[in-house]
C-alpha cells in the first residue's frame, strides 16, 4: 500500500473529508486529492504533521507494507468535557508550578546577589573590588531577570486563567490509550478540530489533582478526569511506564541518599564562588587585587565541587532520574571559577613577585625595609611607572613600625605641595605613613627649587594591613615662588 492509499484508508477511518483535513495541515483540498491518487507526495513536513493529526506512527505512514492501523484497537477510549471548575483547576496546577519556578528562581537569585554586595560593602579596605564587579553585575542582572520573570508570572494569572477557561470549557476531548501512544481528538461545538498524539518518550511529566490529571508535553498541556477513569485503566499504566522524566517515576525512583548528594551539590556549587574568594581574602589577608592574583590559581581547585555536579547530573540522566539543576548550576559556576583561576596565568607576565625590587630599594633610599614579605609588581604597558604592593608578617610590620616612628623622614600627613607631587594612583587614598623621595635631587619630601620633569618613588605605608605601596614614576613639577 502506497502512502497516498495509506492517507486516504486512515482519513475514512478517522471520519474525515478532504476538505477537513485540508484545512488542519493548512493546505489546499487538491493537494489532499493530489496525495491520496499518487500524482504527488507530501513533504517531510507535511509527512509529521500527518502522523500528529492522523494519530499513526512515522512508519506506519511511511512503510508500504505495513499493518493497517484499523487492526490497532484502542485498549481504553474516554470522552470528556470540561466546565469552568474544571478549568480553574487545571489553571490553577499550572500557574502553581510556574509562580513556583518563579520564587525560587528569584529567591536564589536574590541570594546571590546579596551575598556578593555584603562581600564587596563589608570587605577590609574594599579589596575585593576588581574580583566582584563581573560576578555582582552578573548576579544583579540575574536577580533582575528573576524578578521581572516573578512579576509577570503574578500579573499573568487572570489572563492565563481567562485563557484556561476558553480552552476548556468549549471543548470536548477523546481519548483514546493505546500500548505505546494515546491518541487525542478535539471538538469544539461538536466539530472534529484536530487530532494529536502522545507517545510514552514525550511525556515531561503529569500532576494529579483530586478531580483531574494533567500531562505535559513540550509545554502543551492534556487534561483528564479522574472521577470518570477506572482505578485499574491502562491509562495509569502509560504514565507510570512512559517517560523517564515523568515526575511520578522519579519520585518512586530516586533513592534518599542521591537526593541528598543532589541538593548538597547543588548548593555546594552556587556557594563556591564565595568561598573560593573568601579563602583568596584570607591567604592574601585582605590586601590589594594584585596579591590576590597570585593565588586565584586555585580556583581551579574549587572548581571540582561544580564539575561533581555536573558529573553526577549526567550520572542521574542515564539512570532515567530527571536532573537538570545540577548540570546547569554545575556548569555556570565551573565556568566562573576556572575563569577566575587563568587569571594567575593570562596575567603571569604583567605582575612579578622579585623582592629584590625592594632590596634595591632600601639601597638607592638608604632606609630601613624589612628583609622579607608578600611582594607583587606590575609595570605600565607604557612605561611610564613601577608600582609595587608589598605584605609583611605581623611580626616583620611590628618592628619596622617601631623605625617608621623614629626615622623623621617618614611622614603621617603631606602638605598640600606635596599632595600635587603624588602619582594619580594614590590621590586620595590613606596611609599611616608617607615619604616622596626625588631621584635627581636626592631630597626627601621637598619639592624642587626649579620646575621640570622628575623621578620621583612615592612610599605609603598601611599599619592596619601591613602593607608597603611603592611607586616609581615621572611628574611635571612646578617649583614654589
Amino acid at each position: 500500500m502506497e502512502i497516498g492509499e495509506r492517507i486516504l484508508a486512515i482519513r475514512k477511518e478517522k471520519g474525515l473529508s478532504q476538505v477537513e483535513l485540508a484545512k488542519m495541515l493548512l493546505v489546499s483540498r487538491q493537494t489532499i486529492s493530489q496525495w491520496e491518487t499518487g500524482q504527488t507526495v507530501p513533504s517531510l513536513d507535511n509527512i509529521y504533521r500527518l502522523r500528529d493529526i492522523l494519530g499513526i506512527s512515522f512508519d506506519d505512514l511511511m512503510t508500504a507494507e505495513g499493518k493497517d492501523d484499523t487492526e490497532d484497537k484502542a485498549l481504553e477510549e474516554y470522552s470528556f468535557a470540561f466546565d469552568k471548575k474544571d478549568a480553574k483547576e487545571a489553571d490553577s496546577i499550572v500557574w502553581s508550578k510556574q509562580l513556583s519556578k518563579a520564587i525560587r528562581f528569584a529567591v536564589i537569585s536574590a541570594a546571590l546577589f546579596l551575598a556578593t554586595t555584603l562581600f564587596v560593602i563589608f570587605g577590609k579596605d574594599n579589596s575585593t573590588y576588581f574580583l566582584m564587579g563581573a560576578t555582582m553585575g552578573a548576579t544583579a542582572i540575574l536577580a533582575l531577570i528573576a524578578f521581572v520573570t516573578l512579576i509577570r508570572t503574578v500579573s499573568l494569572k487572570r489572563t492565563s486563567l481567562k485563557n484556561a477557561i476558553a480552552g476548556f470549557s468549549a471543548r470536548v476531548y477523546k481519548y483514546e490509550v493505546y500500548e505505546d501512544k494515546i491518541v487525542v481528538t478535539i471538538y469544539v461545538e461538536g466539530v472534529k478540530s484536530r487530532i494529536l498524539t502522545v507517545r510514552k518518550d514525550e511525556i515531561n511529566s503529569f500532576w494529579e489533582t483530586e478531580n483531574l490529571i494533567l500531562i505535559v508535553v513540550a509545554q502543551h498541556y492534556y487534561l483528564l478526569k479522574k472521577s470518570e477513569i477506572s482505578e485499574n485503566s491502562a491509562l495509569y499504566g502509560f504514565l507510570a511506564t512512559g517517560s523517564s522524566r515523568n515526575l511520578r517515576r522519579e519520585i518512586e525512583t530516586e533513592p534518599l541518599y542521591q537526593k541528598v548528594i543532589s541538593v548538597i551539590l547543588f548548593i555546594a556549587s552556587l556557594v563556591m564562588p564565595y568561598v573560593y574568594l573568601f579563602a583568596i581574602s584570607v591567604i592574601t589577608d585582605n590586601n590589594t587585587g594584585t596579591h590576590m592574583i597570585k593565588y586565584m590559581w586555585t580556583g581551579y581547585l574549587f572548581a571540582l565541587i561544580p564539575l561533581a555536579s555536573i558529573i553526577f547530573g549526567i550520572i542521574q540522566r542515564k539512570n532515567k532520574i530527571h536532573n537538570v539543576k545540577n548540570i546547569v548550576a554545575g556548569a555556570i559556576v565551573f565556568v566562573i571559577l576556572c575563569l577566575f583561576g587563568s587569571f594567575t596565568f593570562i596575567f603571569s607576565e604583567v605582575y612579578d613577585y622579585d623582592y629584590s625590587v625592594i632590596t634595591s630599594l632600601e639601597e638607592e633610599l638608604d632606609i630601613d625595609l624589612p628583609n622579607s614579605g608578600d611582594i607583587s609588581t606590575v609595570v605600565d604597558s607604557d612605561g611610564v611607572y613601577q608600582m609595587s604592593n608589598v605584605v609583611f608578617s605581623n611580626d616583620e610590620s611590628a618592628i619596622f613600625e617601631k623605625k617608621l616612628y623614629n626615622d623623621k623622614r617618614w611622614q603621617t600627613e603631606l602638605s598640600t605641595p606635596l599632595q600635587g607631587c603624588l602619582h594619580p594612583s594614590v590621590v586620595g587614598m590613606k596611609y599611616d605613613y608617607y615619604l616622596i623621595y626625588n631621584c635627581d635631587t636626592e631630597g626627601f619630601n621637598s619639592i624642587p627649587e626649579s620646575s621640570g620633569e622628575y623621578e620621583l618613588i612615592f612610599l605609603g605605608y598601611s599599619c592596619k594591613q601591613n602593607r608597603l605601596d611603592v611607586i616609581e614614576y615621572s611628574k611635571e613639577i612646578v617649583a614654589e615662588k
